[in-house]
């Protein structure tokens, strides 16, 4: 199940809109921590832009074996940190980390969501869950969220609020100006 409901909000730029939207929905911003398993190579190949994004603001960067050995071979991601898979029952492991809280967000964009049957994959996203953590699943919502991440960083590295706050009055009147 991908999406129970709907949120729209408004905001200056499409990050801050997006973002509001995000956090009513229940998703917490990471503050630290951030696990990222992606399937298919294309994705990694696709997302590798956007993990960068995600070190330049300072993330601790976790991802499981093949994930990791992607990252690892492309420059500026040495320190990323190999977790195991649920499977293997040796530490780190993606399932105690998330019990114990030490992940903010997981990025889990798997093969294919046909399969009901659980895999890794599925164990990594229903212990998100049942843990409280912030998981996006789909390749574009990840990229989209690193890249608005990153514009609430930058705007907030320069001393400025990145949020604003208007009623809808005021928004409405300010898109009359503009039209």
């Amino acid at each position: 199940m991908a999406s129970t409901g709907e949120v729209a909000c408004f905001g200056n730029t499409q990050y801050e809109a997006f973002l509001k939207a995000m956090i009513s929905a229940g998703f917490k911003l990471p503050t630290k921590n951030i696990l990222i398993s992606i399937g298919p190579m294309q994705a990694k190949i696709e997302f590798l832009s956007a993990a960068k994004l995600l070190q330049d603001m300072g993330y601790q960067l976790y991802a499981t074996k093949s994930t990791h050995e992607f990252l690892r071979s492309h420059s500026g991601f040495e320190n990323a940190v190999c977790l195991y898979k649920p499977s293997v029952k040796r530490e780190p492991n993606v399932i105690t980390y998330l019990q114990t809280g030490k992940i903010d967000l997981v990025i889990n964009v798997p093969d294919s969501m046909d399969s009901a049957s659980v895999t890794d994959g599925y164990q990594i996203r229903r212990n998100a869950i049942d843990c409280g953590t912030s998981l996006v699943t789909d390749l574009k919502t990840a990229a989209f969220t690193a890249q608005a991440l990153h514009a609430k960083w930058s705007r907030e590295l320069r001393g400025k609020d990145f949020f604003s706050y208007t009623s809808w009055q005021e928004h409405t009147e300010s898109l009359e100006l503009k039209a």
